[in-house]
Protein backbone atom coordinates (compact mmCIF):
# COMPACT_ATOMS: atom_id res chain seq x y z
CA UNK A 1 0.00 0.00 0.00
CA UNK A 2 1.55 3.37 -0.91
CA UNK A 3 1.72 6.45 0.55
CA UNK A 4 0.54 10.25 -0.63
CA UNK A 5 0.15 13.29 1.76
CA UNK A 6 -0.72 16.44 0.18
CA UNK A 7 -0.53 19.88 1.87
CA UNK A 8 -3.41 21.29 3.02
CA UNK A 9 -2.29 24.79 2.00
CA UNK A 10 -1.30 24.46 -1.73
CA UNK A 11 -4.46 21.76 -2.39
CA UNK A 12 -2.68 20.21 -5.65
CA UNK A 13 -4.96 18.64 -8.10
CA UNK A 14 -4.47 15.20 -8.89
CA UNK A 15 -4.83 13.44 -12.21
CA UNK A 16 -4.27 10.24 -13.83
CA UNK A 17 -1.88 10.17 -16.91
CA UNK A 18 -2.62 7.16 -18.91
CA UNK A 19 -0.88 5.58 -21.45
CA UNK A 20 -1.02 2.40 -23.67
CA UNK A 21 0.07 0.13 -26.33
CA UNK A 22 -1.20 -2.78 -28.31
CA UNK A 23 -3.94 -3.66 -26.05
CA UNK A 24 -7.24 -2.57 -24.51
CA UNK A 25 -7.05 -1.07 -20.82
CA UNK A 26 -9.37 0.82 -18.74
CA UNK A 27 -8.54 2.56 -15.15
CA UNK A 28 -10.90 2.97 -12.84
CA UNK A 29 -10.11 4.88 -9.67
CA UNK A 30 -12.37 3.67 -6.51
CA UNK A 31 -14.46 1.73 -8.93
CA UNK A 32 -15.41 4.63 -11.27
CA UNK A 33 -14.93 4.53 -14.73
CA UNK A 34 -11.68 6.79 -15.47
CA UNK A 35 -10.64 6.60 -19.29
CA UNK A 36 -10.05 3.70 -21.13
CA UNK A 37 -8.87 3.53 -25.01
CA UNK A 38 -12.10 1.65 -26.35
CA UNK A 39 -12.46 3.48 -29.32
CA UNK A 40 -9.16 3.46 -30.28
CA UNK A 41 -9.19 -0.56 -30.04
CA UNK A 42 -12.19 -0.79 -32.36
CA UNK A 43 -10.68 1.39 -34.98
CA UNK A 44 -7.61 -0.34 -34.97
CA UNK A 45 -5.27 2.36 -33.23
CA UNK A 46 -2.26 0.74 -30.59
CA UNK A 47 -1.36 3.46 -28.81
CA UNK A 48 -3.06 5.49 -26.66
CA UNK A 49 -2.20 8.74 -24.20
CA UNK A 50 -4.98 10.09 -22.05
CA UNK A 51 -5.08 12.09 -18.61
CA UNK A 52 -8.24 12.19 -16.11
CA UNK A 53 -9.06 14.49 -12.98
CA UNK A 54 -9.22 11.73 -10.61
CA UNK A 55 -9.50 14.52 -7.79
CA UNK A 56 -13.00 14.45 -7.78
CA UNK A 57 -13.63 10.32 -6.70
CA UNK A 58 -11.05 10.13 -4.43
CA UNK A 59 -10.93 10.57 -0.77
CA UNK A 60 -9.00 11.04 2.51
CA UNK A 61 -7.76 7.26 3.84
CA UNK A 62 -7.79 4.08 1.65
CA UNK A 63 -8.39 4.46 -2.51
CA UNK A 64 -8.03 2.13 -5.16
CA UNK A 65 -6.44 2.46 -8.26
CA UNK A 66 -7.52 -0.20 -10.98
CA UNK A 67 -5.97 -1.11 -14.24
CA UNK A 68 -8.50 -3.69 -16.51
CA UNK A 69 -6.35 -4.62 -19.61
CA UNK A 70 -7.41 -6.96 -22.31
CA UNK A 71 -6.65 -8.69 -26.10
CA UNK A 72 -6.72 -6.10 -28.80
CA UNK A 73 -8.44 -9.24 -30.69
CA UNK A 74 -11.30 -9.31 -28.95
CA UNK A 75 -12.18 -5.69 -31.17
CA UNK A 76 -10.63 -7.02 -34.49
CA UNK A 77 -11.25 -10.67 -34.33
CA UNK A 78 -14.81 -10.97 -32.90
CA UNK A 79 -15.60 -14.48 -34.29
CA UNK A 80 -12.12 -16.23 -33.64
CA UNK A 81 -11.08 -18.52 -32.09
CA UNK A 82 -10.57 -18.48 -28.14
CA UNK A 83 -6.70 -18.50 -28.53
CA UNK A 84 -6.18 -15.90 -31.21
CA UNK A 85 -8.53 -13.32 -29.51
CA UNK A 86 -7.22 -13.63 -26.09
CA UNK A 87 -3.26 -13.20 -27.93
CA UNK A 88 -1.33 -10.56 -26.26
CA UNK A 89 1.42 -8.66 -28.34
CA UNK A 90 4.91 -9.25 -26.21
CA UNK A 91 5.14 -4.86 -26.54
CA UNK A 92 2.11 -4.64 -24.87
CA UNK A 93 1.83 -2.31 -22.08
CA UNK A 94 -0.90 0.08 -19.49
CA UNK A 95 0.95 2.58 -17.88
CA UNK A 96 -0.86 4.95 -14.98
CA UNK A 97 0.67 7.56 -13.22
CA UNK A 98 -1.52 8.95 -10.40
CA UNK A 99 0.34 12.70 -10.04
CA UNK A 100 -0.66 15.52 -7.69
CA UNK A 101 0.03 18.86 -9.76
CA UNK A 102 0.30 22.03 -8.02
CA UNK A 103 1.53 25.78 -8.93
CA UNK A 104 5.30 25.06 -8.56
CA UNK A 105 5.88 21.53 -8.96
CA UNK A 106 4.30 17.99 -9.44
CA UNK A 107 5.10 14.35 -7.60
CA UNK A 108 4.02 11.15 -8.77
CA UNK A 109 2.23 9.24 -5.93
CA UNK A 110 2.10 5.82 -7.66
CA UNK A 111 2.43 4.32 -10.77
CA UNK A 112 0.90 0.98 -11.90
CA UNK A 113 2.34 -0.70 -15.06
CA UNK A 114 0.77 -3.88 -17.08
CA UNK A 115 3.09 -5.70 -18.89
CA UNK A 116 3.12 -9.37 -20.83
CA UNK A 117 5.03 -12.08 -19.25
CA UNK A 118 7.24 -14.70 -20.81
CA UNK A 119 3.82 -17.13 -20.58
CA UNK A 120 1.51 -14.32 -22.54
CA UNK A 121 -0.21 -13.28 -19.40
CA UNK A 122 -0.81 -9.76 -17.88
CA UNK A 123 1.83 -8.94 -14.98
CA UNK A 124 1.39 -5.92 -12.77
CA UNK A 125 3.93 -3.83 -10.94
CA UNK A 126 3.97 -1.22 -8.40
CA UNK A 127 6.76 1.53 -8.86
CA UNK A 128 6.90 3.61 -5.71
CA UNK A 129 8.55 3.86 -2.31
CA UNK A 130 6.38 1.46 0.27
CA UNK A 131 4.75 -1.29 0.39
CA UNK A 132 4.14 -3.20 -3.17
CA UNK A 133 0.73 -4.86 -2.62
CA UNK A 134 -1.47 -5.19 -5.34
CA UNK A 135 -4.68 -7.71 -5.93
CA UNK A 136 -5.07 -9.24 -9.22
CA UNK A 137 -8.28 -11.42 -11.09
CA UNK A 138 -10.00 -12.58 -14.00
CA UNK A 139 -13.21 -10.38 -14.36
CA UNK A 140 -15.70 -10.60 -17.58
CA UNK A 141 -15.84 -7.19 -19.12
CA UNK A 142 -19.10 -5.14 -19.51
CA UNK A 143 -21.81 -6.57 -21.67
CA UNK A 144 -24.16 -4.99 -23.82
CA UNK A 145 -27.33 -5.86 -25.62
CA UNK A 146 -28.92 -4.20 -28.86
CA UNK A 147 -31.94 -3.08 -29.22
CA UNK A 148 -31.84 -0.31 -26.11
CA UNK A 149 -31.03 2.79 -28.70
CA UNK A 150 -31.99 3.40 -32.17
CA UNK A 151 -29.80 0.52 -34.49
CA UNK A 152 -28.12 3.80 -36.07
CA UNK A 153 -25.89 4.51 -32.97
CA UNK A 154 -24.88 0.63 -32.21
CA UNK A 155 -21.48 -0.17 -32.49
CA UNK A 156 -21.07 -3.66 -33.44
CA UNK A 157 -18.75 -5.27 -31.04
CA UNK A 158 -17.65 -1.92 -28.86
CA UNK A 159 -18.01 -4.04 -26.22
CA UNK A 160 -16.86 -7.53 -27.44
CA UNK A 161 -19.33 -10.49 -26.20
CA UNK A 162 -17.59 -12.55 -24.24
CA UNK A 163 -14.51 -10.71 -23.56
CA UNK A 164 -12.53 -11.11 -20.36
CA UNK A 165 -9.63 -9.00 -18.71
CA UNK A 166 -7.19 -8.59 -16.42
CA UNK A 167 -7.73 -6.66 -13.22
CA UNK A 168 -5.03 -5.50 -11.18
CA UNK A 169 -6.16 -2.90 -8.37
CA UNK A 170 -3.69 -1.07 -5.83
CA UNK A 171 -4.57 0.89 -2.58
CA UNK A 172 -3.24 4.72 -1.95
CA UNK A 173 -3.66 6.60 1.31
CA UNK A 174 -4.54 9.99 0.78
CA UNK A 175 -4.48 12.34 3.25
CA UNK A 176 -5.85 16.21 2.93
CA UNK A 177 -8.42 15.79 0.36
CA UNK A 178 -11.29 18.09 0.01
CA UNK A 179 -14.25 16.25 1.82
CA UNK A 180 -16.83 16.04 -0.99
CA UNK A 181 -19.98 15.23 -0.52
CA UNK A 182 -20.23 11.95 -1.87
CA UNK A 183 -18.17 11.14 0.72
CA UNK A 184 -20.71 11.35 3.72
CA UNK A 185 -23.39 9.89 1.52
CA UNK A 186 -25.83 6.94 2.22
CA UNK A 187 -24.61 3.71 0.10
CA UNK A 188 -27.10 3.08 -2.57
CA UNK A 189 -28.37 -0.42 -2.09
CA UNK A 190 -31.14 -0.63 -4.81
CA UNK A 191 -33.81 -1.02 -2.40
CA UNK A 192 -37.21 -0.31 -4.56
CA UNK A 193 -37.71 2.52 -2.94
CA UNK A 194 -34.29 4.16 -3.57
CA UNK A 195 -34.88 2.67 -7.41
CA UNK A 196 -37.35 4.76 -7.29
CA UNK A 197 -36.22 7.70 -6.10
CA UNK A 198 -33.12 7.78 -8.80
CA UNK A 199 -35.69 7.26 -11.00
CA UNK A 200 -37.29 10.57 -9.61
CA UNK A 201 -34.61 12.57 -9.83
CA UNK A 202 -33.60 12.05 -13.33
CA UNK A 203 -37.57 12.57 -14.03
CA UNK A 204 -36.91 16.07 -12.79
CA UNK A 205 -34.11 16.47 -14.84
CA UNK A 206 -35.47 15.47 -17.81
CA UNK A 207 -38.51 18.11 -17.34
CA UNK A 208 -35.63 21.20 -16.62
CA UNK A 209 -34.14 20.09 -19.76
CA UNK A 210 -37.33 19.82 -21.74
CA UNK A 211 -37.73 23.52 -20.73
CA UNK A 212 -34.59 24.47 -21.64
CA UNK A 213 -34.58 25.82 -17.71
CA UNK A 214 -30.79 26.82 -16.86
CA UNK A 215 -31.57 28.07 -13.55
CA UNK A 216 -33.38 25.09 -12.62
CA UNK A 217 -30.79 22.33 -13.72
CA UNK A 218 -28.27 24.65 -12.07
CA UNK A 219 -29.33 24.80 -8.94
CA UNK A 220 -30.26 20.81 -8.73
CA UNK A 221 -26.70 20.60 -10.02
CA UNK A 222 -24.65 23.19 -7.45
CA UNK A 223 -23.26 20.32 -5.45
CA UNK A 224 -21.34 18.92 -8.31
CA UNK A 225 -20.70 22.32 -9.96
CA UNK A 226 -19.08 23.27 -6.87
CA UNK A 227 -17.32 20.08 -6.90
CA UNK A 228 -15.81 20.51 -10.44
CA UNK A 229 -15.17 24.60 -9.52
CA UNK A 230 -12.65 23.48 -6.81
CA UNK A 231 -11.07 20.92 -8.66
CA UNK A 232 -10.84 22.96 -11.89
CA UNK A 233 -10.21 26.31 -10.40
CA UNK A 234 -12.81 27.55 -12.87
CA UNK A 235 -15.83 29.78 -12.38
CA UNK A 236 -19.23 27.95 -11.90
CA UNK A 237 -21.07 30.05 -14.56
CA UNK A 238 -18.43 29.99 -17.23
CA UNK A 239 -18.46 25.75 -16.03
CA UNK A 240 -21.74 25.38 -16.38
CA UNK A 241 -22.00 27.04 -20.03
CA UNK A 242 -19.23 24.44 -20.96
CA UNK A 243 -21.75 22.06 -21.34
CA UNK A 244 -22.70 20.32 -24.36
CA UNK A 245 -26.26 20.29 -23.42
CA UNK A 246 -25.96 24.35 -22.71
CA UNK A 247 -25.15 25.05 -26.34
CA UNK A 248 -27.71 22.45 -27.43
CA UNK A 249 -30.43 24.69 -25.85
CA UNK A 250 -30.15 27.12 -28.71
CA UNK A 251 -30.48 24.37 -31.44
CA UNK A 252 -33.91 24.98 -32.81
CA UNK A 253 -33.93 21.13 -33.76
CA UNK A 254 -32.93 20.10 -30.15
CA UNK A 255 -35.27 17.19 -28.97
CA UNK A 256 -34.76 15.55 -25.41
CA UNK A 257 -35.43 11.36 -25.99
CA UNK A 258 -37.87 10.10 -23.98
CA UNK A 259 -36.94 7.63 -20.81
CA UNK A 260 -37.91 4.24 -20.87
CA UNK A 261 -36.36 2.55 -17.85
CA UNK A 262 -36.00 -0.88 -19.69
CA UNK A 263 -33.75 0.36 -21.36
CA UNK A 264 -31.41 1.07 -18.05
CA UNK A 265 -29.65 -0.62 -15.98
CA UNK A 266 -28.47 0.56 -12.53
CA UNK A 267 -24.37 1.24 -12.23
CA UNK A 268 -23.44 1.48 -8.66
CA UNK A 269 -19.41 2.48 -7.84
CA UNK A 270 -17.55 3.80 -4.79
CA UNK A 271 -18.79 1.72 -2.26
CA UNK A 272 -22.32 2.40 -3.12
CA UNK A 273 -21.90 5.94 -2.66
CA UNK A 274 -22.06 6.73 -6.82
CA UNK A 275 -24.74 5.82 -8.94
CA UNK A 276 -26.16 6.46 -12.08
CA UNK A 277 -28.67 4.95 -14.61
CA UNK A 278 -26.79 3.47 -18.07
CA UNK A 279 -27.89 1.97 -21.09
CA UNK A 280 -28.18 -1.67 -22.02
CA UNK A 281 -26.84 -0.95 -25.56
CA UNK A 282 -24.32 1.68 -24.41
CA UNK A 283 -23.01 2.47 -20.92
CA UNK A 284 -22.27 6.48 -21.91
CA UNK A 285 -25.52 6.74 -22.80
CA UNK A 286 -27.74 7.60 -19.70
CA UNK A 287 -31.93 8.67 -19.39
CA UNK A 288 -30.95 12.51 -20.13
CA UNK A 289 -30.08 11.77 -23.87
CA UNK A 290 -31.53 13.97 -26.54
CA UNK A 291 -30.98 14.58 -30.22
CA UNK A 292 -29.57 17.71 -32.48
CA UNK A 293 -28.95 18.03 -36.44
CA UNK A 294 -25.61 18.98 -36.72
CA UNK A 295 -24.37 22.28 -39.18
CA UNK A 296 -23.87 19.56 -41.80
CA UNK A 297 -27.60 18.14 -41.67
CA UNK A 298 -26.89 14.75 -39.78
CA UNK A 299 -28.90 13.73 -36.44
CA UNK A 300 -26.78 13.46 -33.81
CA UNK A 301 -27.45 11.30 -30.28
CA UNK A 302 -26.10 13.31 -27.19
CA UNK A 303 -26.00 12.69 -23.34
CA UNK A 304 -25.59 13.87 -20.19
CA UNK A 305 -24.36 11.55 -17.62
CA UNK A 306 -23.84 12.47 -14.13
CA UNK A 307 -23.25 10.47 -10.65
CA UNK A 308 -25.84 11.02 -8.15
CA UNK A 309 -25.57 10.08 -4.39
CA UNK A 310 -27.97 9.95 -1.80
CA UNK A 311 -26.98 13.31 0.47
CA UNK A 312 -29.51 14.34 3.19
CA UNK A 313 -31.65 12.03 2.25
CA UNK A 314 -32.27 13.54 -1.13
CA UNK A 315 -30.91 11.92 -4.51
CA UNK A 316 -28.69 14.71 -6.29
CA UNK A 317 -25.95 14.93 -8.83
CA UNK A 318 -22.65 15.54 -7.06
CA UNK A 319 -20.11 14.47 -9.83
Amino acid sequence: MSQGVLANNTQPKIRSIFNVNELFCALRVNSVSSVDNRYSAINGYNIFSSSSNSWLVLENGLNEITLEVGALGWFSNKNSKDKETNQYSTDAYCKVELTAFSANEQKIITRMNVTIDHNGHPQANIEQSGQKQLSSRKIAAWQVEPGHIDKDYFIENLYPHGMTLHRFTQKVNLKGLPEWRWTKATPFTSKPEEILALQNAYNELWRFFVAKDNNAIKNKMHISLNAWSIATDANIDRLYNSYDFVDGFKNKTFKMIPINWKDYTVEITNKGRLVRFVNKSDPTISPLSYDVTAEDGETELRSFSPYLSIVDERVTPVI
